[in-house]
């Protein structure tokens, strides 16, 4: 995605208005394919040799909770860009009321009004090529009407596509109408989608809303499979590998982090498990955060999982003991991938500037080691620090929060960690 000239941040607006009708569900006549169900026992992998399966988050997982404390039910309407590396020949949409984060389920419920898929109306290799918002087309419904309970994870039907065409050509938008209490929990992602309340109408639904540029609502991701078999990275990470900031820069969703921009580069695919506030502690386990992409084939694996750890004043012989516990437990889940650790770059935000940076230092040394079951490093520190004081992120880089980085530092990112895995021979 070439760098955009055009620079927008728009606020997050959701009405806090009566109960709508979430008369969306009766979109302008479109298809609906199957029912949506609890996710059942795990399915087989494609037994064809030709066939892979895989995944798609939203700009990496689940990490806060929201909630107004307001009497009645909110209702609102979400459209979140999708761009996929490969051609799917079927996929499905995985949707829940989860903290992966805190490996918790959110006790409650939510009406979840439907789902639907489009193309954007933009066409990604146009020279100003960021996603509108815009459906392009009539959208398909993939999962109708039902209600997320506790935290449940419900999955939706397989849509081949004869039905809906999921393709690597284009921008797509994956649109939802939900109602919650005001009261309830709901969970949110450090993304980005285009968001409004209201849903009261068959119009409100098919109007883009406005860019909430760092949140997007509800667990969603896809599982899809393609054919051939693609070079895959599993991420692990904190929001440096999102597409959030608290910045003046806008993103626009998974596209835009660089995981999403290393896997155009290396025609791959890339699974996106960082979490925003995320801790390496949060890896080291088997919880929901670490499970959901276990099944599926990966050649490399990035940790980018520090940084919060040292922010918050965990110690440094606690913060490298963690992170060796998590590549054992890489290794031996994935006995075939290549483990990369990344150096951590300076930041001037929450943290105790001294401690953090002495700390710091410490863990950037010990991953420049190369420790056990570790086959390489990508220096992050030395990319994106600023050169006349390495406590702090490069102005290059910046997004303007003095931690998160601009589309410039995921452009850098993506570029360095290619590098890396190729100097491996991952692909």
């Amino acid at each position: 995605m070439p760098r955009r000239t055009r620079r927008r941040r728009l606020a997050v607006k959701i009405a806090l208005g009566a109960v709508g009708t979430l008369a969306v569900a009766g979109l302008v006549g479109v298809a609906v394919f199957g029912s949506a169900h609890r996710v059942p026992a795990p399915e087989p992998s494609p037994t064809d040799a030709q066939t892979t399966r895989t995944g798609y988050t939203f700009g990496g997982a689940t990490s806060t909770h929201v909630f107004t404390e307001e009497e009645g039910i909110l209702p609102f309407i979400q459209r979140m860009p999708l761009q996929i590396t490969q051609d799917a020949t079927r996929f499905r949409v995985h949707v829940a009321n989860q903290n992966l984060r805190l490996d918790e389920a959110i006790p409650g419920e939510v009406r979840l009004g439907g789902i639907w898929i489009a193309p954007d109306e933009v066409d990604p290799r146009a020279t100003d090529n960021e996603p509108s918002g815009v459906l392009s087309e009539l959208p398909v419904r993939i999962m109708s009407p039902m209600l997320l309970v506790d935290g449940e994870e419900y999955v939706g039907p397989w849509i081949d596509s004869n039905r809906y065409e999921l393709d690597a050509e284009r921008f797509h938008l994956l649109s939802m109408a939900a109602a919650f209490d005001g009261t309830q929990p709901v969970v949110t992602t450090f993304s980005g989608s285009w968001i409004s309340g209201g849903a009261d109408s068959v119009a409100e639904a098919t109007r883009p809303g406005e860019w909430g540029n760092g949140i997007s609502l509800l667990d969603i991701w896809i599982e899809f499979d393609y054919e051939g078999r693609a070079p895959t990275l599993l991420v692990y990470g904190s929001s440096l590998s999102t597409p959030g900031n608290g910045g003046e820069a806008p993103t626009y969703g998974e596209p835009d982090a660089w995981p999403g921009r290393w896997a155009r580069l290396a025609d791959g695919v890339a699974l996106n498990s960082a979490v925003s506030m995320g801790t390496i502690d949060h890896y080291v386990d088997d919880n929901r955060l670490t499970r959901r992409f276990a099944e599926f084939a990966t050649d490399a694996v990035v940790l980018w999982t520090a940084s919060n750890s040292l922010g918050r004043g965990d110690p440094f012989d606690q913060v490298r003991d963690d992170t060796q516990a998590t590549v054992d437990r890489l290794r031996v889940a994935h006995p075939e991938a290549k483990i990369v650790i990344a150096t951590e770059p300076g930041r001037n935000d929450f943290v105790i500037p001294d401690e953090y940076y002495q700390d710091r230092l410490r863990y950037n040394e010990w991953v420049r080691s190369l420790p056990d079951g570790v086959d390489g490093f990508v220096d992050l520190d030395v990319l994106l620090s600023d050169p006349a004081d390495n406590h702090l992120l490069s102005q290059e880089y910046d997004s303007g929060d003095l931690v998160h980085l601009n589309e410039s530092g995921h452009i850098a990112v993506a570029e360095a960690v290619d590098e890396v895995l190729l100097e491996l021979g991952v692909y």
